[in-house]
């Protein structure tokens, strides 16, 4: 665990190091962020480079930083989140439990993984996605707008720090 901490450490201190203001930072990893909520594992980083290059102000290895919110070990819990906030503005007849949620997607941590789940014609499988996609947005943006700010804000503060 101290081995995890001393890499988040590591990251943190080269994010804040970059050759980019605090807005751009905070920008960049509110970017991704949002990214990384959405149901697109395995595809979310180049997702998130195309997304950015409209914009000039960004630092874009903040953005691709973001993403890895998302990955084979948290992917299952979000991604069943997303879908019970999507379920939610999206009328689903039967609402799937945690433990369905597990038992459709478990080996699905691949782009290849999530194509072959396709491929298999779950009856559910439209609810699902369009709950997942309707609430990985709605969390997204919940979730980047206090990234922003929080990382503006500590991006800031250590520039000011006395080196």
């Amino acid at each position: 665990m101290k081995g995890l901490w001393l890499k988040l450490k590591d990251w943190a201190v080269k994010l804040a190091t970059q050759n980019s203001t605090p807005h751009e930072i905070a920008f960049g990893l509110a970017a991704g962020i949002f990214v990384g909520w959405l149901p697109i594992m395995g595809i979310q980083m180049a997702v998130v480079i195309i997304l950015t290059l409209p914009f000039r102000n960004i630092n874009r290895f903040a953005a691709a930083s973001g993403v890895w919110i998302t990955n084979p070990v948290t992917f299952i819990p979000m991604y069943a989140f997303t879908y019970w906030v999507g379920a939610f503005f999206w009328r689903v007849e039967n609402v799937l439990s945690y433990a369905d949620f597990t038992a459709a997607f478990t080996g699905r941590d691949t782009l290849t993984g999530f194509f072959a789940l396709l491929s298999e014609g779950k009856d559910f499988l439209i609810d699902i996605f369009i709950c997942t996609w309707i609430g990985g947005a709605i969390v997204g943006v919940i979730a980047a707008i206090p990234t922003y700010y929080i990382t503006k804000r500590a991006v800031e503060r250590f520039r000011r720090s006395p080196a």
